[in-house]
């Protein structure tokens, strides 16, 4: 199956200032939702990755590919054409995942709440599926990722594979993370450079944490794929003018 608010209001702000607080006083035992929303004080909007200046607050370092476009340094007007681009597919995947702590499950990655995240709960790797019904086009795929409230519990390495199934996959991305704060965005191509890639199952594996830590968290996780103007791509494959004479005498009700 959306980095900072930028220009957001004051009172996000003000939840950042209150997130770094807190954080130096994390106890090294594992917490629960119940445990963050009392702290975090309230539902925390997920914005759209692209809005505003923490759109590159992670830096991310391709180790299989070093084909990122410009698009991961976008904002503004350009983050604004870049999101007309896509879209968002992740709801059309049935997702699940490896291991996870009660009350920290999969449904956490997408409840659109930066203040919930999942929680693995086994060995490493730790793995999120998302498994498509039909093949689907691929293009990007977004993580938010806070190091400043989840120290270790921060992935630092991740694999990106697809295939047709969970026995066929293959590696597409594998990308090192460092202090990542907010999305950390991920272009996805096909094989021999297509342009996007195409796949009815997807899995992100953790490999390692921060610190060396054991678990992870993962806040959300969107999947994008190409905006298709399906009018504009049939007319200009049969060639079509829809305001000739030819068309215009049915386009009165009799």
């Amino acid at each position: 199956m959306d980095a900072g608010d930028g220009d957001g209001d004051d009172d996000d702000d003000d939840d950042d200032d209150d997130d770094e607080g807190r954080a130096s006083e994390r106890p090294g035992g594992d917490e629960g939702v119940d445990d963050v929303r009392r702290r975090g004080g309230g539902r925390r909007r997920a914005p759209t990755p692209g809005e505003g200046s923490r759109a590159r607050a992670a830096r991310v370092t391709a180790t299989t590919s070093d084909d990122d476009d410009d698009d991961d340094d976008d904002d503004g007007a350009g983050a604004g054409r870049t999101r007309a681009r896509k879209r968002e597919i992740g709801g059309l995947a049935v997702w699940s995942v490896a291991s996870a702590k009660p009350g920290n499950g999969v449904e956490m990655l997408r409840d659109d709440d930066l203040g919930t995240f999942w929680q693995s709960d086994g060995a490493q790797p730790h793995v999120v599926n998302a498994q498509f019904q039909h093949k689907v086009e691929i293009c990007e795929l977004a993580m938010w990722c806070e190091y400043k409230m989840d120290e270790s519990y921060t992935p630092s390495v991740i694999s990106i594979r697809a295939g047709a199934s969970c026995h066929d996959l293959r590696e597409v991305r594998c990308v090192e993370l460092e202090n990542p704060n907010g999305w950390v965005r991920v272009r996805l191509r096909g094989p021999d450079d297509a342009s996007y890639l195409r796949a009815y199952f997807v899995q992100i594996a953790i490999l390692a944490n921060h610190q060396n830590g054991r678990d992870t968290h993962v806040r959300q996780i969107k999947i994008f794929g190409p905006r298709r103007d399906q009018a504009r791509a049939l007319g200009r494959s049969l060639q079509l003018d829809l305001r000739s004479p030819a068309f215009s005498q049915y386009a009165g009700v009799r």
